[in-house]
């Protein structure tokens, strides 16, 4: 039997954030894609997505709420998605799940160089509330 934690989470598709339940307590924390998820030449865990957050009003008040948790909680909840891309080429996600949390450092999260950030101590499994086992 394992030692890790389960997170229950509980999000919704276009949300930023998810509430996150650890041994009783919940937080709301920011969700980063899988998909941008790379391993440093040392084996290290780095989040790495050079996206301008500020293209409609919708997503720069998401990117505020988002950086804003990322900031005080340094925490993610790692996402797994389905990707495509729209009629102009942009990518879009739609979430399938939740894999994992992680703690954070290191934080770059600018509209200028997107958000990258290290990923350090996987601190729980992470399971959307209906699928908790």
């Amino acid at each position: 039997m394992s030692n890790r934690k389960i997170a229950k989470c509980k999000g919704s598709q276009g949300n930023w954030l998810v509430d996150v339940t650890i041994d009783g307590r919940t937080v709301s924390l920011p969700t980063a894609h899988a998909l941008f998820v790379r391993v440093g030449l040392d084996g290290r865990l780095f989040y790495d997505r050079p996206v301008f957050w500020t293209q409609s009003e919708r997503r720069a008040t998401q990117w505020k709420k988002f950086r804003a948790a990322l900031l005080k909680h340094k925490r993610v909840v790692i996402t797994e998605d389905d990707w495509s891309t729209d009629e102009n080429g942009v990518g879009k996600a739609v979430r399938k799940g939740y894999i994992a949390i992680y703690e954070v450092t290191n934080i770059i999260a600018t509209n200028v160089h997107g958000l990258v950030f290290e990923l350090t101590n996987r601190v729980a499994e992470a399971y959307a509330v209906s699928e908790v086992p």
